[in-house]
């Protein structure tokens, strides 16, 4: 189960993606998935290329008829070439930007430029090495300590704590979590939404 990587390596690759247009201003929250990915003590981060620039766990928009855990391993597999199986639920996070800048309204007049409400899975590692896109232009397998010394997603460390402690409960030779069923995405392929 070793994958060759340096400690902390972080890859690098030019920012292609922009966030998309129809995105900007919604009417209600977009629901997305992630996963924090587990391997060897490590977890897996990608820095964004769209705004905000920072690191998060990969993951993204949650598509019609595709199921939470679905959309979170297809991102992944789309976003880094890894795969994982999901061995629980780690927490969820919300993104809200206004138009002028803020977390909250500057005044009456203020918009809504982006909503996320973001579910968030504790993934163990199964295969593929990390591999940097379009989405995910830098990617770092990183130590919770090694984690607090980024610039992350607000409550993202809350999250990646829940995700360890989620993880040491499950026997990674793939027993899964007690009482429920583990999904799984292998070969770097996509899931199948329909």
């Amino acid at each position: 189960m070793a994958e060759s990587r340096a400690d902390s390596e972080i890859q690098g690759a030019p920012p292609e993606a922009a966030e998309a247009p129809d995105r900007r201003f919604p009417t209600r929250p977009f629901v997305a998935a992630s996963c924090a990915v587990i391997h060897d003590g490590r977890v897996l981060l990608a820095q964004r290329a769209a705004p905000p620039l920072v690191w998060s766990f990969p993951g993204g928009v949650v598509e019609a008829g595709e199921t939470l855990e679905a959309a979170a391993l297809r991102e992944l597999a789309e976003e880094t070439g890894v795969s994982a199986r999901i061995v629980g639920l780690a927490g969820y996070l919300e993104h809200v930007a206004f138009a002028r800048g803020g977390r909250t309204p500057a005044d009456s007049a203020d918009r809504v430029l982006r909503h996320y409400v973001i579910m968030c899975f504790a993934a163990i590692w199964t295969g593929g090495a990390a591999t940097v896109s379009a989405e995910a232009p830098a990617l770092a397998w990183v130590t919770p300590d090694e984690a607090r010394g980024l610039p992350v997603t607000d409550h993202l460390l809350t999250i990646l704590d829940q995700a360890f402690r989620v993880a040491s409960h499950v026997d990674t030779a793939g027993a899964g979590h007690p009482g429920r069923q583990s999904s799984e995405l292998t070969g770097g392929k996509n899931c199948e939404t329909g």
